[in-house]
């Protein structure tokens, strides 16, 4: 439901509701002033309301594609910082767009099973134990009952 706008909210009527919070970090007061989640979920028609907090990467947003960047980003420069390491580059697709608007999820699954990152070093190491290191960092939590 993140699209929804308030008059939209005034018009569901629901046992739960959950809602993400976009801002991950609240680390830019421009998307923190934008955030409507609070006026939203303030009008929903439910008597169990919760906010789904999730962070931990220090992103901007807790999007899908923003925290894929930002952990191949975070990764790539703990990369960069080894001994040895030359360079190292990411293959960076979109796959929100290969799922909701190329609709094609045999695609998605086939790019998703390719390395993500590349590194040209002459002192080879374990990069998905730095990848995952990054992934370890996101926690998600549910807000107490709005």
């Amino acid at each position: 439901m993140g699209g929804i706008d308030e008059s939209q909210s005034e018009s569901i009527y629901t046992k739960v509701f959950l809602i993400e919070d976009p801002i991950a970090e609240d680390n830019d007061d421009l998307l923190k002033n934008k955030n409507n989640i609070y006026s939203r979920i303030s009008l929903v028609n439910s008597y169990n309301k919760f906010i789904l907090k999730t962070e931990g990467l220090n992103t901007k947003t807790s999007g899908t594609m923003t925290l894929t960047i930002d952990i191949l980003r975070q990764s790539m420069n703990e990369i960069l910082s080894r001994e040895g390491v030359l360079y190292c580059s990411s293959e960076m697709t979109f796959f929100e767009e290969i799922v909701f608007k190329e609709n094609d999820l045999d695609k998605f699954f086939e790019l998703i099973g390719s390395p993500v990152i590349k590194v040209s070093t002459i002192a080879p190491f374990d990069c998905e134990e730095i990848i995952k290191c990054f992934i370890d960092k996101i926690y998600s939590e549910i807000l107490i009952r709005w």
